[in-house]
C-alpha cells in the first residue's frame, strides 16, 4: 500500500492554481456547467395579488408560448454550458500535464487540446448519467409497486435500502468518470478502455481515493463556510450603513444600489467558484499522478499496452 502525502498534494495544488491563473477560466466554465440555484425573494406576494387578474389573463392567452420559450432558453443554456464544461475538462487536464512536464502552456493550448477529447469525455458523462437514471428506474419500480399495494413497511424499507445503493453507485460513478477523464486525455484511450482502467485503479486504491474525496469535501465545506461568513459580515456592515444613507436620499437610488450589490456578490461567487474548481482539478490530477505511478515506469502507457495486448488475444481467439 503506497503512502499518499495529502497535505503535500493540497499545498502543491494551491501553488499551481495561484501561479497559473489562466486555469481559472477552465474552472469558471466547469463551475458554470455545474449549474446554479436561484432563490426568489419572498416579499413579492402583494405585487402578484394586486396584478392577479392581469397575470391570469396573460398566462391563459400565452401559456404555450411561455412554456416553449422557457424550454428553449433552458435547453440553449444547458447545451452551451455542457460544451464549455466538457472542453474545459479535457483542456485543464492536458494543461496540467504540460505544467508537470515544465512545457509551455496557455489558455489557447488548453482550449485547443480540450476540443480533441470533447466527444470521449461527453460520452463518459452520458454513460454515467444513463447508468444512474437506469438504476433509479429499475430500483423505483418495486418501490412504486409496494406502495401501490399499500405495503408501506416494505416500501419505506426499500426506499432506505435503495438510497444506500444509489449513494454507493454515485460514489463509484464519480471515481470512474474522474479517472476515466485522465485516461482518455493522458493516454488517449478509448472510452471503454478508459473506464476499464479507471475501475482497476480505483479498486487498487480504494481507501486512498475515498480519503482524498473526504479531504476535498472538507476543504470545500470550510471554503464555502468561510466565504459565507466573510460575505455576511461585509454586506451587513457596508449595506446597513449605505442603505440608511441612500434611503434618506431616494428609494430608487437604494434599489439601484441593491441591484449593483447583488451583481457584485454574484460576480464574487463566480470568481471564487472558478478558483476552487480549478484547485479541485489540480488536486485530483496530482493525486491521480501519485496513484498511477508504478516504480519508474509510465503507468498510463503500460496500462494502454496491456489493454491493447489483451484485445489482440481476444480478437485472435474469436477468429
Amino acid at each position: 500500500m503506497r503512502k499518499i502525502d495529502y497535505p503535500d498534494i493540497i499545498k502543491d495544488a494551491f501553488s499551481v492554481v495561484l501561479n497559473h491563473r489562466y486555469l481559472w477560466w477552465f474552472g469558471f466554465f466547469l463551475a458554470l456547467g455545474g449549474g446554479f440555484n436561484f432563490i426568489l425573494p419572498g416579499n413579492s406576494k402583494k405585487i402578484f395579488n394586486s396584478q392577479k387578474k392581469h397575470w391570469e389573463v396573460f398566462l391563459e392567452e400565452n401559456f404555450f408560448e411561455i412554456i416553449l420559450t422557457l424550454c428553449v432558453i433552458f435547453l440553449t443554456f444547458f447545451l452551451i454550458t455542457t460544451v464549455l464544461k466538457t472542453i474545459s475538462q479535457g483542456g485543464i487536464i492536458k494543461l496540467l500535464d504540460k505544467i508537470r512536464k515544465k512545457e509551455k502552456a496557455s489558455f489557447a493550448d488548453g482550449w485547443r487540446e480540450g476540443k480533441k477529447y470533447f466527444w470521449k469525455i461527453l460520452t463518459i458523462d452520458i454513460l454515467a448519467a444513463l447508468f444512474i437514471v437506469g438504476v433509479l428506474f429499475v430500483c423505483g419500480i418495486p418501490i412504486v409497486y409496494l406502495f401501490s399495494i399499500k405495503s408501506y413497511f416494505l416500501g419505506f424499507f426499500s426506499v432506505i435500502l435503495v438510497l444506500f445503493i444509489v449513494i454507493f453507485l454515485i460514489i463509484l460513478v464519480f471515481f470512474l468518470t474522474k479517472y476515466g477523464y485522465f485516461y482518455v486525455v493522458l493516454s488517449n484511450l478509448s472510452v471503454r478502455q478508459a473506464l476499464e482502467s479507471a475501475y482497476q485503479i480505483f479498486l487498487k486504491n480504494l481507501r486512498e481515493s475515498v480519503v482524498m474525496g473526504i479531504v476535498l469535501m472538507f476543504i470545500r465545506f470550510m471554503f464555502e463556510l468561510l466565504l459565507i461568513i466573510l460575505f455576511f459580515c461585509a454586506f451587513t456592515i457596508v449595506f446597513s450603513g449605505l442603505s440608511v444613507y441612500l434611503l434618506a436620499l431616494n428609494k430608487i437610488v437604494l434599489m439601484v444600489a441593491t441591484g449593483i450589490a447583488a451583481i457584485v456578490f454574484f460576480a464574487l461567487v463566480l470568481f471564487f467558484s472558478s478558483f476552487f474548481h480549478s484547485f479541485q482539478q489540480v488536486a485530483w490530477f496530482l493525486f491521480f499522478h501519485k496513484i498511477a505511478a508504478v516504480k519508474n515506469e509510465d503507468f498510463l502507457s503500460a496500462e494502454k499496452e496491456a489493454i491493447e495486448a489483451r484485445e489482440k488475444i481476444l480478437d485472435a481467439s474469436e477468429a
